[in-house]
């Protein structure tokens, strides 16, 4: 049977989820509803190196923290919008992450205290929790991204894994421009390089100019072998790829063998883009592939930018298989 917990750590809200084969999982609603642990026999899938209230109060980033509006970096101090003049965004603003180039980045929401647990329930199938934000009027950074609407991040374990769902439902008259994404820190161990192999399933790079800002323009990857598996020694990657290798369904697998912790990814359909972040700093413990709606800055690049109009509601999953 699979089993589920709500409980407070002084004033942080955490869910655990845990399944009869072994996984379990924690989430800090009021942290930006992050994952900030997956376990599978007590071996750690992501890379958490802070207690929650370090976690709370710094400004960096662990576990898999959800990256909304906009995933990455954008270009211009606003967030261009069709049915209005946009503002634009101070930057002095506590919600506000900036690079070391000053650019806005990931979004406004990243540790936010304002999801709110909707529903925890366990079966025996899976164990799950839905948390809602809701984006309206009241919020202070409404008015640059001005459109009022609910977003529900569904969280399931199975046997299988870990799914993470994003549900947005739009309550405007005008679309919602889709740009968001996920930032998952998978720990690995650097001194064991040799034992970590990845399959990445991406045809085309994003060329990027020196502050990683994508144009739209492409290439083909140089630095590892496409949709076949390679060992890590010696490689950097902090790039954007396109042209996802997907199957019938318009999925994305990507494999991933971390010293015998192996996982699987799988990215539905409108997750068309992934960044790859593997630091050159060997110290650093940690790898990131990111399943993102559109590249960095794609709001400004973009011209097929995915919507949401009234009264529809957009849903998409990525999913951490672990065996």
């Amino acid at each position: 049977m699979f089993t589920h917990q709500l409980h407070f750590e002084k004033e942080f809200e955490i869910v655990e989820l845990k399944s009869p084969n072994g996984m379990s999982a924690s989430i800090a609603v009021n942290i930006g509803n992050t994952l900030t642990s997956l376990k599978y026999k007590d071996r750690e899938v992501f890379w958490f190196p802070f207690t929650l209230e370090e976690y709370a109060a710094n400004d960096r980033m662990a576990g898999n923290p959800f990256m909304y509006p906009f995933a990455n970096r954008l270009s211009t101090d606003f967030i261009p919008l069709d049915h209005a003049e946009p503002p634009i965004i101070d930057k002095n603003q506590s919600f506000i992450k900036l690079d070391g180039n000053d650019y806005i980045m990931h979004g406004f929401i990243l540790k936010s205290n304002l999801w709110k647990t909707k529903s925890i329930d366990s079966t025996a199938e899976f164990a799950r929790h839905t948390a809602i934000f809701e984006w309206n009027e009241s919020l202070a950074f409404y008015h640059y991204f001005p459109f009022n609407h609910t977003i529900s991040m569904i969280h399931t374990l199975s046997d299988k894994g870990m799914e993470i769902a994003v549900e947005i439902e739009n309550h405007t008259d005008f679309p919602i421009p889709l740009s968001y994404g996920f930032h998952p820190y998978f720990q690995i161990n650097r001194a064991n390089a040799k034992n970590i192999f990845l399959k990445l399933p991406l045809k085309s790079e994003y060329i990027t100019n020196d502050y990683l800002l994508a144009d739209g323009r492409i290439k083909i990857p140089e630095n590892f072998p496409i949709n076949e598996a390679f060992h890590i020694e010696d490689k950097y990657f902090d790039a954007g790829y396109t042209d996802l290798i997907k199957d019938e369904k318009g999925c994305t697998h990507f494999d991933i063998d971390n010293d015998g912790l192996k996982f699987h990814l799988r990215f539905d359909e409108a997750y068309n883009t992934a960044v790859v972040y593997l630091p050159s700093d060997p110290a650093k413990h940690y790898m990131c592939i990111e399943p993102m709606i559109l590249p960095t800055d794609g709001l400004n690049h973009t011209k097929d930018i995915p919507l949401v109009v009234k009264r529809e509601e957009h849903r998409n999953s990525f999913l951490i298989e672990l065996y």
